[in-house]
């Protein structure tokens, strides 16, 4: 905020000064408690609304991050396709005739 807009720090500490030189039967010293409760509530509100977007804010950093398990699995189906795709290059006339040998009956 800029310096000539009050924050609720400011305020409460305003209020506190206001209503300790008064007497505590007065009318004014009620009225003034009520603000400062306000106040409180008002600082607590916003205290809670900060942490709750701090919150949301580490969560939606966090939310993308893939889990150690979910690479492990992915690295092994890479590797597999991979596996399978050199062998094909490797022994193309045998990866063939396998599918065959299986239907053979004798």
């Amino acid at each position: 905020m800029s310096e000539d807009q009050p924050n609720v720090d400011d305020l409460l500490a305003d209020a506190y000064a206001y209503a300790y030189g008064m007497d505590p039967d007065s009318e004014a010293y009620q009225n003034s408690l009520n603000s400062i409760v306000k106040l409180e509530a008002i600082k607590d509100t916003s205290l809670q609304t900060q942490a709750a977007i701090k919150r949301q804010e580490t969560q939606d950093r966090a939310w993308w991050r893939p889990s150690g398990d979910g690479m492990l699995g992915a690295a092994a189906s890479v590797l597999g396709i991979l596996v399978i795709v050199n062998a094909e290059r490797l022994y193309p006339v045998a990866s063939k005739a396998l599918g065959m040998a299986t239907r053979i009956r004798l």
